[in-house]
């Protein structure tokens, strides 16, 4: 971190890059990189306070939607540090690793802030939250995809006979839960790209 400014306060030197989700592996980005300065306070001890800070202080909401990633993103965050061997990434991807991290940012040391489009799918009565995570190993961000599908609280169902649909999409909504593998129907991968779209009428 740069010398404080006020008290509790630090400067810290900031580089964001908006991830492009349709390049291969998420490799590519849209448009130039940014370089920012990010104030830091005591109040952003908080791993999530800090994310939307950022978002908020960069305007990120609205540099993302210029760059056809929707407002709705998410972030993901490390450490750069230029060593003889090369650059090296430390992720921060929670509370603990945020603690950890913090302290450790000096006038050497550079906060990567990697923009990512977040998309939510509909399966019936089970909402699913897919982030593309973009993790780099050093400042070209050499990167590997790593899909987090989030399944919301079922509603409570009747004791109404299953459809081969339903029972399809409640066995791909609980093998992405064990994080397998999977292979989604034609009809499911319709479906994701209807409401991507915003053309599918979720009955």
């Amino acid at each position: 971190m740069d010398n404080e400014v006020n008290e509790g306060e630090c400067i810290l030197e900031s580089v964001v890059y908006y991830v492009d989700p349709k390049s291969p592996g998420s490799l590519g980005f849209l448009g130039g990189k940014e370089r920012i300065r990010i104030p830091v306070l005591s109040a952003h001890s908080s791993f999530e306070a800090f994310k939307r800070h950022i978002i908020e202080h960069a305007g990120l909401k609205t540099e993302a939607e210029k760059r056809g990633l929707r407002p709705c993103i998410d972030l993901k965050l490390c450490r750069l540090v230029k060593t003889q061997e090369g650059s090296k990434a430390y992720s921060i991807n929670t509370q603990a690793q945020w603690d950890a991290e913090r302290p450790l940012f000096v006038s050497s040391a550079v906060l990567q802030v990697n923009v990512l489009k977040k998309e939510v799918a509909f399966a019936k009565e089970s909402p699913i939250t897919k982030i593309t995570v973009a993790n780099g190993n050093d400042a070209s961000l050499s990167q590997s995809n790593i899909s987090r599908e989030v399944k919301g609280r079922r509603k409570p169902g009747g004791s109404r006979k299953r459809s081969a649909a339903n029972l399809d999409d409640d066995d791909l909504v609980k093998r992405l839960k064990k994080g397998e593998n999977v292979t989604r129907s034609e009809r499911q991968v319709k479906m994701m790209e209807d409401l991507n779209q915003g053309t599918c009428t979720l009955s």
